[in-house]
């Protein structure tokens, strides 16, 4: 008798659920093969019974000792580095180490900001910028944003002014580490990262050149300098590692990566309101087409950003 037989995220995915709190496997010796390719980032998967008399115990143990062993900095860079491993996103042991060792917690409400010039309400570079923020998000309270290349957390900041006078909090991304270190003593009250996003889906070790408002990532790791050398992370991981999925400001300035972060964020699980992306890198075009075909609205052209908006028609 022949039977079709399908992956267990099939039949999870058919029924609407990705967690399981206890799994019985008992298949007469193809439970290793059934467990090695279980998409142990998309299911989570909390107590499993395995029978495992069939010869591959040993594989077995090992397999799920991989799985829930907590990676280091030396590990991370084994993998990224020198065996080249594409890791998924979501695999829970990469979404472990961003939370224990990139991300820094936003402080709290109550810790005075340490502002170069605090009686300043925007900081963003042109008055066209800050007119269409004002527009946009006036009357908003307690929303979440994204600024990847961050700065120092204030000089040209597009998210200071929500942080500060709407009540907002969000994600600051800066890879420079004497940029990070400045703008970790601003106090602001966002998620912190001395990262940088992939311009893949997966981690990727990439080289800073030049500094300050505009250092610029290169995929590949040139030298031994660690300050200049990071492991840029996908944007899902990042905000799957807080908890965050809704965006409701994304301001993208990373000197000419920008397209290929884009082409890469999964649309489809993260849902991104507005975007203020810079386009002056050459592919402006690309970046227009792209947005389109994932259905947001062009708003207008500001500076060297243009902006996007999601449509729902």
């Amino acid at each position: 008798m022949h039977s079709f037989c399908f992956p267990l995220e099939s039949f999870l995915r058919a029924v609407g659920q990705s967690k399981v709190d206890y799994f019985s496997l008992d298949i007469g010796g193809l439970d290793y093969s059934v467990l090695s390719i279980i998409p142990w980032d998309i299911l989570d998967i909390q107590v499993l019974m395995v029978k495992t008399n069939k010869g591959t115990r040993n594989e077995i143990l090992k397999l799920m000792a991989d799985m829930t062993r907590k990676w280091d900095d030396e590990e991370l860079y084994l993998r990224v580095w020198e065996k080249g491993e594409r890791i998924s996103g979501n695999d829970p042991r990469l979404l472990q180490y961003i939370r224990d060792q990139v991300l820094i917690p936003p402080l709290s409400r109550d810790v005075p900001y340490k502002l170069a010039d605090p009686r300043k309400q925007h900081f963003s570079q042109s008055q066209e910028q800050i007119i269409f923020l004002n527009e946009s998000f006036g009357d908003s309270k307690g929303g979440f944003f994204i600024e990847a290349g961050a700065y120092d957390g204030e000089t040209f900041s597009n998210t200071l002014w929500l942080e500060r006078e709407r009540n907002w909090t969000g994600l600051l991304i800066e890879p420079d580490s004497a940029n990070f270190d400045t703008l970790m003593g601003k106090q602001r009250k966002s998620w912190l990262a001395h990262s940088c996003l992939s311009p893949v889906p997966y981690p990727q070790m990439m080289t800073l050149f030049g500094g300050k408002a505009v250092g610029e990532m290169i995929p590949g790791k040139q030298g031994n300098n660690e300050e200049r050398n990071l492991v840029c992370f996908p944007l899902e991981s990042l905000l799957v590692a807080i908890g965050q999925h809704n965006v409701d400001f994304f301001s993208l300035d990373i000197e000419g990566l920008d397209y290929d972060v884009l082409s890469n964020i999964p649309w489809d699980i993260l849902n991104i309101q507005l975007l203020m992306v810079e386009t002056n890198k050459g592919t402006r075009e690309e970046i227009l087409d792209f947005m389109a075909d994932k259905k947001y609205r062009h708003v207008k052209k500001i500076y060297v950003d243009d902006i996007f908006e999601k449509s729902y028609q």
